[in-house]
């Protein structure tokens, strides 16, 4: 059945992520990328003084320096540094973590050596400690699958121990990071759950929000931009159907042509063809879903960092073709800074509609299927408290800090603060796509037929279907290589016009929109690119 063969992987993504924002929420300006700047609001030095204007008198004064600045601009010369999050975007947050690694060049040292699986029993035998319940949340984010479908755990180890060019040990050929405490080489961000048997596995919060940096660093929260969920759904439910001489259903042949590699290990490996016999046997009461090639091809064009996780055959399906880029997880707001701030939420997700992490954990358990009896607020508590901890690595190696406070100046002058003046860059409202003129397939999210309620057979949510986008929060761009809500950049330079754009294609995947910015002179673009990824 096809609960056998899917869950939602992080719905984090889709729903309005563990990490998201309205219009779009981790590395997009005006609610589509990670950083806009519109030049109609630029500067014109209305408050530069005036020949004409200015004194004669030996006596007169004249205007410092800064007379002529905002707080916004006066705040530039230490990049925010001495601003409060609720006043200026790139205040400092506090530091909750309570010195929890949650970044570090040794996978190792981030999983606290193997230790974390005693945390949340420490938590609940001293459960008024700030540190035991972090680390709850920081076991629950990379094991804890709230009982949601999963996948049988014997095609998975079947797949990690014979294809170790097209998957890999713990599924590092699509972008995923192997747990090295797992015997059995499963990836972080997929764990053993008890549906819709004991031996199955499903997805954490790790699978997308958990990877390794360009820098080289691991990072809780960061967006796997590397992860191809697309390649590992194909590879789990159609690549079987591939190597099944009784199918005679038609293929898509893209999606074909992404699992062929596997298909011939299989074809010219007698064993890896008795090894697929022997796990067969342990399913002969599986039906394979057949979605048809419409459905086949979707999974096979998604760009690694990219996905859609409300389409067959996963349990859910809302009978529209979008796509989300990951989203990090640095920097969510609480609900005190929300209130500070005057913003609509958190707005998680790329449509924006949770309002907060605790809300958003409980959409995920509803839409994941998972028992929303057992998994009460207290019970998410830990999770969200350890998510809003997380903060953005702070980058190696930035550029200037003329260069960055020259982009300061830049941000303010060309309006980028009109889209992206709440916490870390965010927006403070859902945006409509006529505001951002990207692709708009995401307006439909969740109710196909825009009558503003989902489908019959999915569970109302406990969010707002907005049929908007978000503008994201603006930290840790220097580490992301996907922009736009649907990830059809490469980089703020084809952001900024400063690279050609990639051409896109129809619906949801255009490249359009979200050009605001591209009319500054190139040394302007130049420094706004460095302002953007000094946060």
């Amino acid at each position: 059945m096809r609960h056998l063969w899917f869950l939602l992987c992080s719905l984090l993504l889709v729903l309005p992520a563990c990490g998201s924002e309205a219009p779009d929420d981790d590395d997009a300006t005006a609610a589509d990328d990670d950083d806009a700047a519109n030049d109609d609001d630029a500067a014109d030095d209305d408050d530069a003084a005036d020949d004409d204007d200015a004194a004669d008198d030996d006596d007169a004064t004249e205007p410092g320096p800064d007379d002529s600045l905002s707080p916004f601009g006066l705040a530039c010369a230490d990049n925010g540094a001495s601003q409060a999050p609720e006043d200026h975007p790139f205040g400092p947050l506090p530091d909750v973590g309570m010195g929890l690694v949650n970044v570090s060049p040794n996978l190792e040292e981030l999983l606290e050596y193997g230790q974390l699986d005693s945390a949340c029993d420490d938590y609940a035998a001293n459960p008024d400690d700030e540190l035991s319940r972090l680390r709850c949340g920081k076991w629950m984010f990379f094991y804890e699958t709230f009982d949601n479908t999963g996948l049988p755990g014997s095609m998975v180890r079947y797949m990690v121990d014979n294809f170790p060019d097209q998957v890999g040990t713990g599924f590092s050929q699509v972008g995923m990071i192997p747990d090295p405490y797992s015997a059995d080489g499963y990836p972080l961000g997929l764990a053993p759950t008890e549906t819709p048997d004991p031996d199955s596995l499903s997805y954490t919060c790790a699978s997308c929000h958990f990877g390794q940096m360009p820098d080289g660093r691991y990072a809780v929260g960061y967006p796997n931009h590397q992860y191809d969920y697309g390649r590992q759904v194909l590879s789990l439910f159609l690549f079987p159907q591939l190597v099944n001489p009784l199918d005679d259903r038609e293929h898509d042949p893209l999606a074909v042509a992404t699992v062929q590699p596997m298909v011939d290990t299989f074809n010219n490996d007698l064993f890896v063809q008795l090894g697929f016999a022997w796990v067969g046997l342990g399913m002969l009461d599986a039906q394979l879903p057949d979605i048809g090639p419409d459905i086949e091809n979707a999974y096979a064009s998604w760009r690694p960092g990219t996905q859609d996780f409300m389409m067959a055959p996963t349990p859910i399906d809302d009978g529209i073709h979008t796509v989300h880029k990951i989203q990090s997880l640095w920097g969510v707001p609480t609900p005190e800074l929300i209130e500070a701030t005057s913003a609509d939420g958190a707005l998680l997700g790329w449509s924006g509609g949770t309002y907060d992490v605790p809300d958003f954990l409980r959409a995920f358990v509803d839409l994941g299927f998972g028992n929303g009896s057992v998994w009460t607020n207290e019970q998410l508590e830990p999770l969200a408290a350890y998510i809003e901890s997380l903060r953005a690595p702070p980058n190696l190696s930035p550029a200037s800090s003329e260069e960055i406070e020259a982009g300061c100046h830049v941000f303010e002058e060309a309006g980028c603060l009109d889209c992206h003046s709440g916490v870390g860059g965010a927006g403070l409202r859902v945006y409509s796509f006529d505001e951002i003129g990207t692709d708009d397939a995401l307006a439909l999210w969740m109710d196909a037929d825009g009558d503003g309620l989902p489908p019959e057979d999915i569970p109302e949510p406990g969010f707002e279907i907005t049929h908007g986008v978000k503008s994201p929060r603006l930290r840790g761009l220097y580490s992301f290589d996907k922009f736009l809500h649907n990830g059809s950049l490469d980089s703020l330079e084809q952001l900024f016009c400063l690279e050609p754009r990639p051409a896109g294609g129809a619906a949801p995947f255009g490249s359009q929109g979200h050009e605001f910015g591209c009319e500054l002179s190139s040394a302007e673009r130049h420094s706004l690119v460095a302002y953007l990824e000094s946060h």
